[in-house]
C-alpha cells in the first residue's frame, strides 16, 4: 500500500498552488489551521466530503485533481473554485491544473480523505487538506516550508 502525502491546497497569487502539509493526520483533521496570519476552521455548512480524482499528463503523471463540488455553499462560493485561474468549472465539477497541461487525463481514483477550511475573517477564503494515497509521479511544484515556517500551521484549536 502506499505511503499516505498531505497537501494543503490554497490560492496565491491568483491561482491554486499545493504544499507538503507539515504534519501528518492520524485519525483527526486539525481543528484549524493558521497560514500566513489568518485562521482557518473546518467548514460546517452542509456535507463538505468529495471523492477527487487526478488529472495526468501524457507521461502519466499527476498535474491536478478533479472533484464534484461538496453541498457547502460557502465552498461553492469561495475564491478557490470561482476566481483561481487555474481551477476551470463545468457545472459541478472543478478540475484544479496545478501544472499546465493542454489536454490532461482523467484517471479514476475516488481518493478520499480531504477536509475544507474556510478562513474566520473571509467566508470567501477556503483552503483544502488533503490526503493523497497516490504513488503516481506529481510534476507539480510542492512548496515545503521551512522549519522556521512550520509554526503558522497551528493543529490546536482556539
Amino acid at each position: 500500500m502506499a505511503k499516505s502525502r498531505y497537501f494543503i491546497l490554497f490560492r496565491m497569487g491568483g491561482k491554486i498552488v499545493a504544499a507538503e502539509a507539515p504534519f501528518q493526520n492520524t485519525e483527526e483533521w486539525p481543528a484549524s489551521l493558521s497560514l500566513n496570519g489568518a485562521k482557518y476552521f473546518p467548514l460546517s455548512d452542509g456535507d463538505t466530503f468529495f471523492f477527487w480524482d487526478e488529472l495526468r499528463n501524457e507521461d502519466g503523471s499527476t498535474v491536478g485533481y478533479t472533484f464534484l463540488l461538496p453541498e457547502s455553499p460557502i465552498f461553492k462560493c469561495s475564491s478557490f473554485v470561482r476566481t483561481s485561474n487555474n481551477v476551470v468549472l463545468d457545472g459541478e465539477e472543478a478540475f484544479v491544473l496545478l501544472q499546465p497541461c493542454e489536454e490532461p487525463a482523467w484517471e479514476c481514483v475516488q481518493g478520499f480523505g480531504s477536509e475544507v477550511y474556510c478562513n474566520k475573517k473571509d467566508a470567501t477564503d477556503c483552503i483544502l487538506y488533503m490526503e493523497d494515497f497516490s504513488e503516481n509521479a506529481m510534476r507539480y511544484s510542492v512548496g515545503r516550508f521551512p522549519p522556521t515556517l512550520r509554526q503558522v500551521f497551528d493543529m490546536a484549536g482556539e
